[in-house]
């Protein structure tokens, strides 16, 4: 019969203690860091998307063409900086749809704004009232 002695057991029981514990944090590492990833992701997200937001209200206020333009193109690049930091796995798939969703919007109250406008008529040419000449063949 194998005879166990107490300080063997303690030993043994110490091994075990070490090895839960060790196993315990490695499994707390990998959730915060999983939690961490998560929680920057948000930040980023939020930033990017009250950043469009911003731009969507500016375009609906603003009365200038060129302008404008320039907050589109501003729209379009937050937008394309999202995309790269996706590619990177900086947003998740969800996060990304999202500010293409508000990028829509911004190009939305762009499309309307431009509706809004008065067309411009082309004024009237040199040779108006003047008599067309067909050439015969």
């Amino acid at each position: 019969m194998i005879e166990i002695r107490t300080d063997r057991l303690e030993r043994l029981s110490l091994v075990a203690a070490f090895v839960t514990a060790l196993f315990a944090g490695g499994q707390f590492i990998t959730r915060y860091r999983h939690y961490d990833r998560a929680r920057r992701r948000r930040l980023l997200l939020g930033a990017k998307v009250d950043a469009l937001q911003a731009l969507r209200q500016r375009l609906d206020a603003e009365a200038d063409p060129r302008a404008a333009e320039r907050l589109m193109r501003e729209a379009d690049d937050v937008l394309g900086a999202a995309e790269r930091e996706a590619v990177y796995e900086l947003l998740d798939p969800p996060g990304i749809e999202s500010l293409r969703s508000v990028h829509a919007l911004c190009a939305s109250a762009f499309e309307r704004r431009g509706a809004a406008l008065p067309t411009h008529t082309e004024p009237p040419s040199a040779t108006a009232g003047a008599a067309a000449v067909i050439p015969s063949f």
